[in-house]
């Protein structure tokens, strides 16, 4: 008997003719805890000497005396050994100790057992009883909880050193759950699985090279964990039951490579390849593209910085998943707390001093508590009752001077937050510390390349001899200078955070006070990080993949690969390089650090995208049917001095077999070179969608809109742009090159457009034929603005237009003209404008241009003023303001000498817009633009107007007599204001009618409002602003009507308040709500001479 670690052991020795076993058995306490005082155990052996087929049975019966040590807790076993040497221990932990058998007996098949363990049913307290068996060092633990009956096969049966197979069917068991862990000899590798089914065999092989085998027989199980020490773990939920292998191979500081043969549904899926791999999914599915071969996945690092994925003959799925090179998972863990209590802070201290806190643990014990004088050496609190500890400082040992007292506490897994006071130490006699200052760099700054930490030293009682700085762990260096003095750091080949320390020496040796600063370290990768996907008959598609290797990190929103495929990324310190060849499709969008968007769908034998801090590259080769898609939307790269950041869509679609080139080179925030070439016969298409780029926030190309059909060929050059080829079909909107040059067209043809400032010309010519629409090409000459537009445009072979502006006692321009015909053209230079109905020759001809547009600059903002002339004046003229285009298009009619005008405040902050139209007789398709900040256009209205608009509500006022019929659209800034019906307008002289709007801030809101001082007659009005709208069939007012809706998650309400006389027939009112459209209507006729209003309310 060992006190301590009780262990009560008897052996027997079976004879010969019971196979000559040699049985220990016994019982013993795990790790010391309570054992009963009085109990028994025996051992029973049934040898079947008279029938050979029966094995001999074997059972351990344990019986704690009833009514004694209730809470204890026992371990029972029994160690049977043959002649040949081999060992078998079989054993049972019971918690608590109850009466209960544990039988077995061998098999029939070779190394298998049969086991029965039961509690006797005179015993009714529940127990969870842990299983355990060892054949030559190969462990296997059984868990049941609340153990009742159990009888169960087990096969443990080793084909290797570190393999086996075991086998394991359930035939009664009444518990709450039952789990299984294996672990092989040595504490090699290791299987779990928790919540066993019914029936359920595995097999394994626990090496650098191995597997793991489960068939589950149709039943559940719960998490899954395979480990091969200090090589690989995997764990695992399944979502189905289990017939598969998993396999791997080739594991080396290289990566690894998994194959299955089978497909597989897991959940929380952990895969970690020593201490520099690890990749977690939430959700993984695998599924074989083919019967004939296994399917794998092969995660390779061919050297530190890259990363190579292969998928083969599968189908893999993976969402919000995460993939990190050299990185650790932590446990989470709710940290403890800690708090001093004594001494306060500012608090003088002199002699012997006893500092008193409490602790806390919310989920655990709190382990120790640990105290620091000023950030030095952590030493041990004594622990006392109610979550107290105690610390014990004689105050003799330190100078005088200001001292921080931090306190932390640890839970055995996580320290708390430190709680930190100041003090002040002050014995008779003793020298004064001195005291040091870090005026910079700033805490938390963000820093690169050589830092100057600089800052005072001071000592109230003698002089600082010298100053003295450290980077995190390293070496103290002296720093230049004393009360002023200052450190060059460089931290070029830094990265991340960091913590900085420095301190003074007094002339007594006296030390200050460590003040520290955390500093950010800007870091630029010096060499590519690259990750490669190849695929060969499979797919892949992943969702939410988190990327890191080493410093660099990523986040690959979504991946599709399909078919045989190969992708390569390089990301490097200013630079991002994209390859990808597929014969079927891709799809890829990454964020961070760049952010991109990127599908091909079809047969693309190569495709390349590579942009770094001054050029955009996409180059590839695509056969019949295949198409790629760019998506630049909010990628950028941050350059040493600035940030590049661009916006757009690319498409490509290929009708047969071609090649595509895209440049887009930069400099000095200007556009140096673009160049685009197209060969892709009749029928390709190349669509691109809201293209911008910035540099510091500052547009230097954009482009709206553009199409081009077939075989193109686009070439910039200063202050100019060529297009070439055989076009079937080309569309450019708003194409924008600095404030240089905006060009708008349609059409077929080759055509080349340049400007020259020096000479202020246009230069537009052609080598072929070419038919073209609604050029428009805008500009600026120095301070200058100018512009050219043509209804329609056409070219003869070599022709050309040349356009030459002047300035002198009159404005005018020179049109140079060879085999070109032109429609509708219009001229404007500065605030000048010039109509030409038709040019039709071959020659010069001299225009003189009229000043019918001019724009005055505010202070925050810009005025621009049409004046009336004779007839309907026809504007396309742009300005430029605050090195920002804008322009004017339209056919208005004014009155002759009055102004049409146009206010623009604030455009720093929230823009107003304010229109003057008081003299509007009529306008006609109306436009005013600026940047991407303003753009307002009216359609067909006939009737003089003020319009008074701000982000989210505004104020039209019609101003008419007689009878008017509306049906114009205001389009302001990208939402839509609609006005319909006729209006007869009553009384004598002109009448107002003012529609007023606005949105709320809560949800989906806003209000419209519709007031008039006099006798209106209204019929069919349609009135629409966003998703908010009414509709009146016949409408008599005199007064207001006021519309207001308002939505929330739970609740809409919308109120009608009519506050008028007149008639009203079918109001209806109606709006987008959060869960569908709905409307409300008045179906009968309203003869009002008194206040109305209607309340709806709609509830989630």
């Amino acid at each position: 008997i060992r006190y301590g670690d009780l262990t009560i052991e008897g052996r027997l020795r079976i004879p010969i003719l019971m196979k000559g076993y040699s049985v220990g058995f016994g019982m013993r306490s795990p790790s010391s805890e309570k054992v009963p005082k009085i109990c028994s155990l025996s051992y029973i052996i049934v040898p079947h000497l008279f029938s050979l087929k029966k094995k001999p049975s074997h059972m351990l019966e344990f019986r704690p005396v009833t009514g004694f040590d209730k809470d204890t807790r026992i371990i029972i076993f029994a160690s049977v050994r043959n002649e040949s040497g081999g060992q078998t221990t079989f054993g049972i932990h019971l918690d608590p100790a109850v009466s209960s058998r544990l039988e077995w007996k061998r098999s029939r098949i070779r190394c298998g057992w049969d086991f029965e363990i039961s509690k006797t049913i005179s015993d009714f307290r529940e127990t969870d009883a842990t299983f355990f068996l060892n054949i030559n060092d190969i462990y296997a633990n059984l868990t049941i909880k609340r153990l009742s009956s159990s009888s169960f096969n087990l096969l443990l049966r080793p084909f290797s050193r570190y393999g086996g197979k075991l086998h394991y069917e359930r035939e009664s068991l009444d518990a709450a759950g039952i789990g299984l862990s294996i672990k092989t000899r040595r504490g090699m590798g290791s299987i779990s699985v928790e919540n066993l089914p019914k029936k359920i065999d595995i097999s394994w092989l626990l090496r650098r090279e191995g597997y793991i085998q489960i068939n589950s027989f149709g039943g559940a199980t719960g998490r899954i964990e395979a480990e091969v020490s200090n090589i690989l773990s995997m764990s695992f939920l399944p979502k189905t039951y289990l017939n598969a292998k998993i396999e791997w191979r080739n594991v080396t500081a290289k990566g690894l490579t998994l194959l299955v043969d089978s497909s597989l549904s897991l959940h929380n899926f952990l895969l970690k390849l020593g201490e520099n791999f690890s990749w977690f999914s939430k959700d993984i599915d695998l599924g074989l593209s083919t019967d004939l071969e296994l399917g794998g996945v092969r995660f390779e690092l061919p050297y530190l910085k890259k990363l190579m994925i292969e998928v083969k003959n599968l189908y893999l799925s993976i969402d919000n998943s995460s993939l990190e090179v050299k990185g650790r998972i932590f446990r989470r863990n709710k940290p403890p707390t800690v708090s001093i209590d004594y001494p306060a802070n500012g608090t003088e201290l002199k002699g012997i001093v006893e500092v008193v806190g409490r602790a806390y643990d919310e989920d655990g014990k709190v382990e120790k508590v640990e105290i620091a004088i000023d950030g030095k050496e952590w030493k041990e609190a004594k622990m006392g009752e109610n979550n107290t500890w105690t610390y014990v400082i004689d105050t003799m040992d330190y100078l005088n001077g200001v001292y921080t007292i931090s306190a932390r506490s640890f839970d055995g897994l996580s320290y708390s937050d430190i709680a930190e006071v100041e003090v002040t130490i002050n014995n008779t006699g003793v020298n004064w510390r001195p005291s040091v200052i870090i005026d910079r760099p700033a805490e938390g700054e963000i820093v690169e390349g050589k830092v100057r930490i600089e800052g005072r030293a001071m000592d109230p009682d003698g002089t600082v001899r010298k100053v003295q700085v450290k980077i995190d762990d390293g070496e103290w260096s002296d720093a230049i200078g004393t009360d002023n003095w200052y450190y060059e750091w460089n931290c070029s080949k830094e990265f991340g955070k960091h913590k900085i320390y420095v301190r003074c020496i007094d002339d007594e040796e006296g030390i200050s006070r460590e003040e520290t600063r955390s500093v950010w370290v800007r870091y630029r990768l010096e060499e590519k990080v690259s990750v490669e996907f190849i695929l060969e008959n499979a797919s892949l598609n992943i969702r939410g993949l988190s990327l890191r290797i080493l410093n660099f990190s990523s986040v690959i929103r979504d991946l599709h690969l399909e078919g045989n495929v190969g992708i390569s990324l390089d990301i490097g310190p200013d630079s991002f390089d994209l390859e990808a060849c597929a014969d079927t499709n891709f799809f890829l969008r990454l964020v961070n650090p760049f952010s991109l968007r990127v599908a091909l769908e079809g047969s693309v034998p190569y495709f390349n995208l590579f942009l770094k801090n001054s050029s955009l590259m996409i180059k590839g080769k695509a056969r019949a049917g295949a198409s790629a898609s760019v998506d630049l939307s909010d990628l950028s790269i941050s350059m040493k001095n600035a940030t590049l950041s661009f916006d757009g869509i690319i498409d490509f679609n290929f009708a047969s077999s071609g090649e595509i080139y895209f440049l887009m080179a930069w400099e000095d925030k200007r556009i140096k070179k673009i160049d685009i070439d197209i060969d892709g016969g009749a029928g390709t298409n190349v669509t691109v969608d809201d293209l911008v780029m910035r540099y510091d926030g500052r547009s230097i190309f954009s482009l709206n809109h553009a199409v081009f059909n077939g075989s193109i060929t686009v070439k910039s050059f200063e202050n100019g742009i060529k297009v070439e080829s055989g076009i079937d079909n080309l569309s450019i909107d708003n194409l924008q090159i600095g404030n240089l040059l905006s060009i708008s067209l349609s059409g077929k043809g080759s055509l080349s457009i340049s400007s020259c400032a020096d000479d202020k010309e246009i230069n537009i010519t052609s080598s072929g034929s070419a038919d073209i629409f609604n050029l428009r090409i805008s500009g600026a000459f120095g301070n200058k603005t100018f512009g050219f537009y043509a209804e329609e445009i056409g070219f003869d072979q070599d022709s050309y237009l040349k356009i030459e502006f002047c300035e002198g006692a009159k404005v005018g321009c020179r049109l140079d003209v060879n085999g070109v015909y032109a429609r509708d053209v219009y001229l404007s230079f500065d605030n000048y404008t010039k109509y030409c109905p038709i040019i039709n020759l071959s020659g010069y001809i001299d225009l003189n241009l009229s000043a019918n547009l001019s724009v005055e600059k505010l202070e925050d903002g810009f005025i621009v003023v049409v004046t009336g002339g004779e007839g309907y004046l026809e504007i396309h003229s742009t300005f430029r303001y605050n090195d920002t285009f804008g322009g004017v298009d339209g056919r208005i009619l004014v009155e002759s000498g009055k102004r049409f005008v146009v206010i623009i405040q604030n455009i720093s902050g929230k823009i107003k817009i304010d229109i003057d139209g008081g003299a509007v007789i009529s306008i006609d398709h109306f436009r005013i633009w600026y940047g991407e900040k303003i753009d307002v256009s009216i359609q067909d209205l006939n009737l003089s107007f003020n319009l008074s608009t701000t982000k989210g509500e505004g104020c039209l006022t019609l101003i008419g007599e007689g009878k008017a019929r509306i049906n114009t659209t205001f389009d302001i800034n990208g939402k839509y204001l609609t006005i319909m019906g006729s209006f007869n307008f009553g009384g004598d002289g002109k009448a107002n009618l003012t529609i007023s709007w606005n949105e709320s801030s809560i949800g989906l809101g806003g209000s419209i409002e519709i007031s008039t001082d006099c006798n209106i007659s209204m019929e069919n009005i349609r009135i629409r602003y966003g998703e908010m709208g009414i509709n009146v069939t016949e409408l008599t007012l005199e007064g207001r009507i006021f519309f207001l809706f308002e939505s929330d998650e739970n609740t809409t309400r919308c109120v009608v308040n009519i506050s008028a006389t007149g008639k009203i027939y079918q109001l209806s009112v109606n709006l987008a709500d959060l869960k569908g459209r709905w409307y409300l209507s008045f179906l009968a006729r309203l003869d009002l001479e008194a206040d109305l209003v209607v309340i709806i309310l709609l509830y989630a």
